[in-house]
């Protein structure tokens, strides 16, 4: 059987919860402004997103030779300014920040 050379990059996704908001206020007030303080961490590949009413799902994908742990501290320490910022004028919490192992043929 043939092997199938592979290019794994690192992402995470983010996801940000809240609770009542409709879509178009999250896409205004979390998704957008926090790609832009995202696309800011260097090695920074791709970013995606995907917003719903009660969440904004955020993927960013780093270069090869980043450093997992610090990037992880990066966009934590991005996520976690901004979401105090947010503070008194929507309630969001931060559901989550997870690693994804992404495969490209």
């Amino acid at each position: 059987m043939a092997s199938i050379s592979q290019t794994v990059t690192m992402a995470f996704d983010i996801c940000v919860s809240c609770p009542g908001a409709d879509a178009d206020v999250i896409v205004e007030a979390v998704t957008i402004p926090l790609e832009r303080r995202l696309s800011a961490i260097r090695g920074l590949a791709q970013i995606s997103a995907a917003t719903w009413d009660g969440e904004s799902n955020i993927t960013v994908e780093f270069e090869l030779g980043c450093d997992m742990e610090c990037t992880r501290h990066d966009v934590q320490a991005v996520v976690d300014t901004f979401l105090k910022g947010l503070e008194g004028r929507l309630s969001c919490a931060r559901a989550g920040i997870g690693p994804v192992e992404k495969g490209l043929p």
